[in-house]
């Protein structure tokens, strides 16, 4: 037992620090494998899908990668759905929604002996009216406080609702201002929404408003998860099973499962399809393509801005009354500091600025088809009308969607050039708009701005500096989020396309045209941005991969996996730690730090 202890002693000595990333691969490792052997025994007949298929297969399903080595339509119905719970559970927003999940349950261990302690002063100064009345929030919960992890949902429910006898001045305070004024907050804010020197009691309103917050993103994000891929399923499977029947049915497949399958695929980025031939049947079906376009912005890129419009729809939306007056300010507080409950929702000008370089870069690549294709067959075929549309839907697809309204490997190589390029930096308008608006972005940097000025806004650094001082404008840490966000990316891409290059150096002998190192760099770049479009093979359906051998499947399988977690936010990120003394710490260490480079740039500039 003694040897027991000290064995596992030392794992946790000497092993991976246990954070949100080695959580977020521990769950894509075990999910996957464990389903890998379901998918392999599942086959029908027994073993037809080898088990290194069936391992790239949940692999790709999960990590929304969407290649595939064996046609999807050969498959199963067990296996197709099978595969498609792996799309849904492997999603970011669904993994966000568990994020959220135990950082409300951390907020209310962390602050349940707060609501007893003001709990217990209320009743003592008020118990002829407790004694009279059911314990409401008048009674039960004071400003900020949170409610135990014990108490009912419905009663946790009620203790959101407005308080006319503990808080008369939070009412009388301007709404747009936001929660953190009426605390008395706002003098205290530092940099990308950071609080400092507050006092304990001011920690535990900060903590409250913050809990309401969480509590609420609790609520709307499940609903926005199912309402998108629900109402898109049912509007392509209807599609689909009035006007395109005969093409699900040539390869086997119901009418209405492969749109219920598109959609999920679509909302969730994977790309995969129960129709061989993908997209390319609906070249013409504009319903279906501005469907489909639109569920794959929702689910990833254009999340971020969706979420912000829909918190500030609400707001608008809901009264000016006592009785909202907490939902309001909750919702005016997550507008206002959003990074410090969310991971996927930023700040106003964050979210003008991810919804400008989602423009431009569609842009460009809607462009790129248009111009460059303009004497290629296979996009001259399409009529004119729909091919406008079919080159902005395949620009959504290579960022991110992963299907593709032409074979890829037909399209004029200056466009395939371009699309590996777009696949590589796919994610980037979201991990650097995610870690730039990081409330802890210098701690998890190691560099440190001075504090802004008093009349300055707390989120615009374009500040004068002398060249002795450290830089502090905005540009400066995204070119450092750059720096970081690449040598993450390189070495591993590098080592990747070599490994497979001289696996595969014999299928190169034979045919060096269909295994050329470009197409296993492209199809390497695409299982890395988990995008899914890829140059295929001659006369098959499935990915290029499909004809590698086994060991180059699992370095791609690799490849997926470190790809999916290059977008997670930082381990040092506020919207994902859970609520304790050590960030309160942590935010005023910053401070100081912040302070003592103020100091030394005054110096400097003397």
């Amino acid at each position: 037992m003694q040897k027991i202890q000290k064995l596992w002693s030392s794992i946790r000595r000497n092993g991976p620090r246990i954070n949100f990333l080695t959580l977020h691969y521990a769950y894509f490792l075990v999910v996957c494998l464990l389903s890998s052997i379901v998918f392999w025994a599942t086959s029908t007949p027994s073993r037809s899908v080898r088990y290194v298929d069936s391992v790239f297969f949940t692999f790709s399903a999960m990590t929304g990668a969407g290649l595939n080595t064996v046609d999807l339509s050969k498959l199963n119905t067990f296996q197709q759905l099978l595969l498609f719970v792996l799309i849904a559970v492997g999603s970011p927003i669904f993994v966000s929604i568990g994020v959220l999940l135990v950082r409300r349950r951390a907020f209310e261990k962390r602050f349940g002996n707060f609501f007893h302690e003001q709990e217990s002063q209320l009743s003592s100064r008020s118990s002829s009216r407790t004694s009279a009345l059911q314990p409401s929030f008048q009674e039960t919960c004071p400003e900020g406080a949170i409610p135990n992890a014990h108490i009912h949902p419905k009663s946790r429910a009620d203790c959101l609702q407005p308080n006319s006898a503990v808080q008369p001045n939070l009412r009388r305070q301007s709404d747009r201002r936001g929660e953190e004024e009426s605390l008395g907050l706002q003098r205290k804010e530092g940099r990308n929404s950071s609080f400092h020197h507050l006092t304990k009691n001011e920690r535990h309103r900060l903590g409250g408003v913050e809990y309401r917050a969480v509590c609420l993103l609790v609520r709307i994000v499940p609903i926005y998860l199912v309402m998108w891929q629900l109402l898109g399923g049912l509007g392509i499977g209807a599609y689909i099973a009035t006007k395109k029947a005969v093409t699900t049915e040539t390869n086997g497949v119901n009418a209405w499962w492969a749109g219920i399958f598109f959609a999920v695929s679509a909302f969730n980025n994977s790309g995969m399809s129960l129709v061989d031939a993908n997209m390319v049947p609906f070249q013409s079906s504009i319903y279906m393509l501005i469907t489909m376009g639109l569920l794959i912005l929702a689910g990833n890129t254009c999340y971020p801005i969706f979420l912000r419009c829909i918190l500030y729809a609400l707001l608008l939306i809901l009264p000016e009354n006592d009785y909202f007056t907490h939902q309001r300010h909750t919702l005016r507080f997550l507008l206002d500091h959003p990074r410090r409950c969310y991971t996927n929702l930023f700040p106003s000008r964050h979210t003008r600025w991810l919804l400008c370089a989602v423009i431009i870069l569609n842009g460009l690549d809607w462009a790129a088809f248009e111009v460059l294709n303009i004497d290629n067959p296979s996009v001259n075929r399409i009529p004119p009308g729909p091919r406008a549309l079919d080159g902005l839907f395949q620009a959504l697809c290579v960022r991110t969607g992963g299907f593709y309204i032409v074979a890829i490997s037909s399209l004029q190589i200056g466009t395939q050039v371009i699309y590996v390029v777009m696949m590589y930096i796919a994610v980037y308008p979201v991990v650097i708009t995610m870690r730039s608006s990081n409330v802890y972005e210098e701690r998890s940097l190691g560099i440190y701005a001075g504090e802004p000025t008093p009349k300055a806004n707390p989120l615009d650094h374009h500040q004068e500096k002398s060249p002795k001082t450290v830089p502090t404008s905005r540009l400066y840490f995204v070119k450092q989020q750059l720096h970081v966000q690449l040598a993450y990316d390189i070495w591993w891409l590098a080592l990747a396309v070599i490994i497979i290059s001289i696996v595969e150096a014999g299928s190169f002998t034979r045919d060096p045209v269909v295994y050329s190192v470009f197409n296993i760099i492209f199809e390497t770049i695409s299982a890395y941005g988990c995008v899914g479009i890829t140059t295929g093979l001659p006369d098959q359906a499935y990915s290029f991969s499909g004809g590698w051998h086994s060991l180059s499947k699992v370095v791609l399988c690799a490849v997926m996996l470190r790809g999916r977690h290059r977008s997670l936010p930082v381990a040092i990120d506020k919207a994902i730690m859970l609520p304790g003394e050590y960030l309160e710490r942590v935010e005023e260490e910053d401070a100081y730090i912040r302070m003592e480079s103020s100091l030394e740039q005054g110096h400097g500039n003397v």
